[in-house]
């Protein structure tokens, strides 16, 4: 999977979103990644992934609530995973790596701007329904 010419340097790999959608990229992403070939990130404000088919059922009572999320640290364990949200992605740099600024919202309610640099952007950014 060459991202570059250089094969000194590491692919970094932003992911926006982690619903079902960002959760499978992320998963075939480290499938086909060796470990050290790469970095994965996946940004979204929420730690876990909802299976919405099973709201129904947890509404119901039927199955627990535990059961209808997915926490994404534990099942992407070569992933990090960042509790925020992508305010801006600068696309003119696109041979030097991508800059990419994220809100991350602190307990106290705060939000603090943090930039980061990726190689590649997967948007797999879903609807929000924590609005």
């Amino acid at each position: 999977m060459p991202f570059s010419q250089n094969t000194n340097v590491r692919p970094r790999i932003l992911i926006v979103g982690g619903g079902y959608l960002g959760f499978i990229t992320a998963k075939k992403l480290l499938a086909g990644l060796n470990l050290g070939e790469g970095s994965v990130t996946v940004v979204d404000p929420n730690p876990y992934m909802t299976y919405q088919p099973f709201l129904p059922e947890v509404a119901a009572g039927s199955i627990e609530p535990r059961h209808a999320v997915v926490s994404l640290r534990r099942h992407l364990s070569r992933t990090k995973v960042i509790e925020a949200k992508v305010t801006y992605v600068d696309r003119k740099e696109l041979n030097a790596g991508r800059m990419v600024k994220v809100e991350q919202s602190t307990p106290d309610a705060v939000a603090q701007a943090v930039c980061a640099c990726c190689d590649a952007i997967a948007a797999c950014a879903e609807a929000c329904t924590c609005c």
